[in-house]
């Protein structure tokens, strides 16, 4: 009888080999602390992406502001001149205190432009401005839009 009792109480002491210990008894397994590492990654990563949404619709959000301050600048000089300007150098610094840099890194696959390029009409009676926007930003759509007297389409 003391035999069986004996070699029951050693079957009990033995671990399991997968069942390595870093602190002794009383710490973690290797596999449990794998998986909180696993758990963190999956927690880390789903952030990341979260984050980097976040950022383009910030950048889309920077890019209308600019884009809306520049449509300021265009139709204060229009009011002052009864035309439009030849260029975008004659707003600054009178009309617009800096020219916006275009946010980069440019965003979406329509998107293939990285700066507010400006054109206007011989007769100055109309301008044009095409920007992009990587994501839907309020009422307007991902893609290309354009800046015009008529307003933002």
């Amino acid at each position: 009888m003391k035999n069986v009792l004996s070699s029951s109480v050693n079957a009990r002491k033995r671990e399991p080999a997968w069942r390595v210990s870093l602190a002794g008894s009383g710490g973690f397994t290797l596999i449990e602390l794998l998986v909180v590492i696993a758990i963190i990654g999956l927690l880390a990563s789903i952030v990341l992406v979260a984050l980097s949404s976040s950022r383009a619709r910030s950048r889309d959000a920077t890019r209308l502001a600019q884009i809306r301050q520049i449509s300021g600048a265009i139709e204060l000089y229009f009011n002052e001149n009864n035309t439009y300007p030849p260029s975008t150098t004659v707003l600054v610094p009178s009309y617009i205190g800096t020219w916006p840099r275009y946010p980069s890194p440019v965003d979406g696959a329509a998107c293939t432009t990285s700066t507010y390029a400006f054109s206007w009409t011989p007769t100055a009676t109309a301008y044009v401005m095409p920007f992009c926007l990587g994501t839907q930003t309020g009422t307007f759509a991902a893609g290309v839009h354009t800046l015009s007297q008529l307003g933002i389409q």
